[in-house]
């Protein structure tokens, strides 16, 4: 199964943010759901999955910075991973609609 085309971004935008970002990696420790390497490499394959949908939905190909979009979208989606929840698929449409709709 091919991975969305923003995987990579915000896979590895995450996975940075957990090397550099101690209070990151206590979070995700704390949390057993969060710790599951799998798991992980699961949220952020949805959360490229949802975004690429809705932007593809919005039809906002060449009116919007992409890259700048999925950074905003990725932080946001980091955000909540801090806060130690695990986003759910509706908090990540949302996430990624709000994002779009900040940039047209």
């Amino acid at each position: 199964m091919p991975k969305p085309i923003y995987y990579a971004e915000i896979r590895n935008k995450i996975a940075t943010e957990m090397l550099n970002n101690a209070e990151l990696l206590a979070v995700f420790e704390k949390d057993a759901a969060l710790v599951c390497e799998e798991n992980m490499y699961t949220l952020c394959s949805e959360a490229a999955q949802i975004f690429e949908t809705i932007q593809q939905l919005s039809k906002t190909d060449n009116l919007i910075p992409i890259s700048r979009a999925v950074s905003v979208y990725t932080d946001t989606f980091l955000q909540q991973l801090l806060r130690g929840e695990k986003p759910l698929i509706i908090d990540l449409i949302v996430m990624a609609s709000q994002t779009i709709q900040q940039f047209c």
